[in-house]
This record gives C-alpha cells, sequence and structure tokens, in this order.
C-alpha cells in the first residue's frame, strides 16, 4: 500500500478512532474503500466484530428464491428478465413456492432472499396473495424480499 504522508495520517485517525470505538464518517469510509490494502481493512473490520462479538462469527444459511422471470422493467444491465408471454418466461405457483421452501428448511435454511422480476399480477413474493408459502413452512426463518426498485422506486 503505498500511501502519501496526508494519507498515512489519515489512515492513522481512522485507525484511532477504530480502536476506541469511535464511529468513522462516511467520507473516511470512502477512504478506506479506494485507497486501502484489503488485509489493512480486514484489520480494521476485525477489530469491531471482536468488540461487538468476542471470537465469534455468525454465518446463516440461505437461499436465493426466484419466484418469476417475468418483469415490467427493461434494465439495461438484466439478462434475467422475461416479458409475460416469452417462451422464457416463468412464474413459480404457490405449490412450488412452497415445495422449493421446505427444501431450504431441509437443508437448514436460515433466510430466503426472494429475489426476480416484478411482475404486474403479483406481489413482491411472486404470489398473488402473501408471504404466507414462506412462513408457513419455516416459522423461524428470515424471507428478504430482495429487490434493486424496492428501495430506489426503478432498477433502471
Amino acid at each position: 500500500m503505498n500511501l502519501n504522508q496526508n494519507e498515512q495520517e489519515q489512515l492513522a485517525t481512522i485507525t484511532r478512532k477504530v480502536e476506541t470505538g469511535e464511529r468513522i464518517t462516511f467520507d473516511e469510509g470512502v477512504f478506506l474503500d479506494e485507497k486501502v490494502d484489503i488485509l489493512t481493512l480486514g484489520g480494521l473490520a476485525n477489530q469491531v466484530r471482536e468488540r461487538k462479538n468476542g471470537n465469534f462469527a455468525f454465518y446463516n444459511t440461505n437461499i436465493h428464491l426466484n419466484p418469476t422471470n417475468v418483469c415490467v422493467y427493461r434494465c439495461k444491465f438484466c439478462a434475467f428478465r422475461a416479458d409475460l408471454k416469452s417462451e422464457r418466461g416463468y412464474t413459480f405457483t404457490e405449490d412450488m413456492i412452497r415445495e422449493r421452501v421446505q427444501e431450504a428448511r431441509v437443508s437448514g435454511a436460515t433466510e430466503i432472499h426472494v429475489v426476480g422480476g416484478l411482475h404486474h399480477q403479483k406481489n413482491s413474493t411472486g404470489t398473488s396473495t402473501s408471504s404466507a408459502p414462506f412462513t408457513t413452512n419455516i416459522p423461524s426463518c428470515t424471507s428478504r424480499p430482495g429487490r434493486p426498485w424496492k428501495s430506489t422506486g426503478s432498477a433502471s
């Protein structure tokens, strides 16, 4: 890592903040992302992790569930989507979703990450009704709808 004098001082300030449990700023985070090597960044992150959790690491086991690839958007970067009447288009039935969720349960999944197209006739889970196919099969499992348009209003 080749940092100039100013950047070295900036890194030293950030390191002191991390060591004392002080929150870093957005700009300091950008600096770490753009200027600092992965080993240094990982070392700083590990200090925060150990302060919060001791010497434990936590993981989840998840599946990505794509209940449909039918999507009203035509994002330039997406090779996944299909039109409603396209031969490539598919939409899972609620029974298919339940089957996939049951497979996840048997495999020990703790999270279901729901991704896929924005079907104009379905809700955010890809079903016509609710998230029941998820919660009734694995009550302790977290269902996370993950769609870029959900938070931004648009994926294009």
